[in-house]
C-alpha cells in the first residue's frame, strides 16, 4: 500500500516542526551508515562545532574529534594527532559546523523539503532507540536519479514534538539514538606528545 499525500498543511507543518527542533537543539548523538560503506559510524555532536566520529576499521578503532577549526585522530589507544578538519566524516546536523563549509544544516536541510511533495505513510507508528516516530516520505517530482527515478527521502519523527529519529536519504541512513544530552567533546590535552594548544595557531 503506498503513502498518501497529506498535503501542505499537513507535511509542511510536521517537517517545519521538525527544523524547528533540530533548530534549537544543544547536542546529538547518531549513527551514519552510508550505502557506498560498509562500515557504521557513531557520530556525538555539540552545537555548534564540537564533534567526536568513532568507527571500526581494519586498523581498528578509528577516533576523530574537532573543536572549532582543529581537528585530531587516533587509532585504537595510540597518539593523537593533528589532521585536516576534512577527515571529519560527519553530517552538518548544526548551523555552524566547520567540518563542512558551506553545507546546508539539517534545519535547512529540512525546511527546504516543504518545497518537496511530502507524504505521511499509512503504517506505524514505530520505535527507533525508544522513541515512537512516524514515517513521512518527501519526493522531489522536478528532478530525475541517472536511473530515470524521483530522489526519495524518508523521515521517522517523533510523534510528541517530531524530532527526527531516522533520516533515509538516497546515498545514507541517519539514526538517531540521543538529542540534548549533556556531551562533553574536548579537543585532547596531548597531541603527538605535545599539549593541544602548543598546536593551535
Amino acid at each position: 500500500m503506498g503513502a498518501f499525500l497529506v498535503g501542505a498543511c499537513g507535511g509542511e507543518r510536521a517537517v517545519n516542526r521538525a527544523a524547528d527542533f533540530v533548530r534549537a537543539a544543544r547536542s546529538v548523538r547518531m549513527q551514519v551508515q552510508d550505502r557506498s560503506a560498509g562500515a557504521e559510524r557513531s557520530v556525538e555532536i555539540v552545537c555548534p562545532d564540537r564533534v567526536r566520529v568513532t568507527a571500526d576499521t581494519t586498523s581498528g578503532r578509528l577516533e576523530i574529534v574537532a573543536v572549532g577549526q582543529q581537528a585530531f585522530g587516533r587509532t585504537g589507544d595510540g597518539a593523537w594527532i593533528k589532521v585536516p578538519l576534512s577527515f571529519v566524516n560527519a553530517p552538518a546536523i548544526c548551523a555552524g559546523a566547520t567540518w563542512r563549509p558551506g553545507a546546508p544544516d539539517l534545519a535547512t536541510f529540512l525546511r527546504a523539503m516543504m518545497n518537496l511533495q511530502v507524504s505521511e505513510e499509512p503504517v506505524g507508528p514505530r520505535q527507533v532507540n525508544g522513541v515512537a516516530c512516524q514515517d513521512w516520505e518527501a519526493v522531489d517530482r522536478r528532478s530525475a536519479t541517472p536511473a530515470g527515478g524521483r530522489p526519495r527521502f524518508r523521515l521517522c519523527l517523533g510523534t510528541a514534538d517530531k524530532r527526527p529519529m531516522q533520516i533515509t536519504l538516497p546515498d545514507a541512513t541517519w539514526t538517531f539514538a540521543e538529542w540534548n544530552a549533556d556531551l562533553a567533546i574536548e579537543a585532547p590535552s596531548m597531541v603527538t606528545g605535545e599539549p593541544a594548544s602548543a598546536t593551535a595557531p
